[in-house]
């Protein structure tokens, strides 16, 4: 009997790749009717709820601990990244006005 490899075959890493949302055909239809017509805070985190999760950014990175930052990837045309299609990517940072210092977020001084 001969054994040409002893040693288990290795398994082929499958690829991970989320969906991406069109930035196009963004949101996706009958959206706004699910939530209705909200204030602008209120219609935030429902979309961030919905199609982010939780903050994605550790505390520990962020300049401040009263800071919170998500971001989520559109792709721009239809196909796959890796088929020429581009990325946009969308950070959103929410700041708890009442820790910080100054009424004003820092983000919103900046120009």
């Amino acid at each position: 009997m001969v054994v040409n490899n002893p040693r288990p075959c290795k398994r082929l890493k499958r690829r991970v790749t989320a969906e991406l949302f069109d930035l196009r055909g963004f949101p996706p239809p009958g959206f706004a009717d699910l939530y209705g017509p909200a204030p602008f805070r209120t219609s935030i985190r429902s979309f961030l709820s919905r199609f982010v999760g939780s903050p994605q950014t550790p505390a520990s990175l962020l300049p401040s601990p009263n800071l919170r930052a998500w971001q989520i990837v559109f792709q721009v045309g239809g196909g796959e990244i890796d088929g020429g299609a581009a990325a946009v990517t969308l950070n959103v940072v929410e700041e708890d006005v009442s820790l910080s210092r100054s009424v004003y977020c820092d983000h919103c001084r900046v120009v």
